[in-house]
């Protein structure tokens, strides 16, 4: 009987240590577990959250500097127009005579608008700056001048160009000195930079001023061959530019916005 009851209470005794075990391998071990992961997804959170407070303790610095930076970026954008076209590249060639400048311009390549960089329109959204909702493409069209001209003309031509403003740029200057005239022949490359998916404003060269439908480009004004005595004056490449029908009206506005 005492050995009936022994066998009784050890049995008891070991389920007891078996129970004991499943729980703590099925219910302890899994909360303790989950305690130490929480633990530590909270101390990450923790630490987020301590990044945040920084910020916002801070809030009206960033709020300002944010305010700024997007004034910087409408203020430099805004330099740009909308658009380069082919009136712009004439406009420029015929500025050197508005000024005065003797040049004898033999061609005047105007190339196509080719994409310099672009903002994707995703990015610029993600930016949440009023009024940009589009892609955002800074492009440029290369436009080369050959001519012929003098020394002291060329570096006038150069001041002019560079004067010019509306996002312009001299990319190259090229030229020879013909011995036999003491002319310089070459070239300078002009780029014209504009900008699409701001709305920009385009601004249309004026040329009320200029005679227009028989005239021609490669001319030099009457004024301008009676007070000089450059050599290339005589050359067979002059023509009176005022002989044309006389100056055409502008038939519309000047400033116009650009379609993106």
């Amino acid at each position: 009987m005492k050995n009936k009851e022994k066998s009784t209470m050890t049995a008891v005794l070991l389920l007891s240590v078996l129970l004991i075990i499943v729980v703590y391998m099925f219910v302890y071990k899994s909360y303790a577990d989950k305690t130490k992961a929480l633990q530590t997804s909270n101390s990450a959170l923790q630490a987020r959250v301590n990044e945040l407070k920084v910020y916002y303790d801070d809030k009206e610095t960033y709020e300002q500097g944010i305010k700024e930076f997007t004034t910087d970026i409408k203020n430099k954008l805004s330099v740009f127009p909308g658009n380069s076209r082919e009136e712009d590249a004439l406009d420029l060639a015929i500025t050197p005579w508005k000024n005065g400048v003797l040049v004898d311009y033999q061609q005047i390549a105007i190339g196509e608008a080719t994409e310099v960089s672009s903002i994707p329109e995703d990015v610029v959204k993600a930016a949440a700056i009023e009024g940009y909702e589009n892609t955002i493409a800074f492009n440029k069209r290369v436009t080369t001048y050959t001519n012929n001209t003098t020394y002291n003309d060329l570096k006038d031509i150069v001041k002019i160009f560079n004067d010019k403003g509306e996002r312009l740029t001299i990319s190259t200057i090229s030229y020879v000195r013909d011995e036999t005239t003491g002319l310089l022949s070459g070239n300078i490359e002009a780029s014209f930079y504009y900008v699409t998916g701001i709305n920009a404003p385009y601004t249309k060269p004026d040329f009320t001023d200029f005679p227009t439908g028989l005239t021609n480009i490669f001319s030099i004004a009457p004024e301008q061959i009676e007070n000089s005595n450059s050599p290339f004056i005589n050359n067979g490449q002059v023509t009176n530019v005022t002989n044309g029908t006389g100056a055409a009206a502008p038939t519309e506005d000047t400033v116009e916005t650009v379609n993106e």
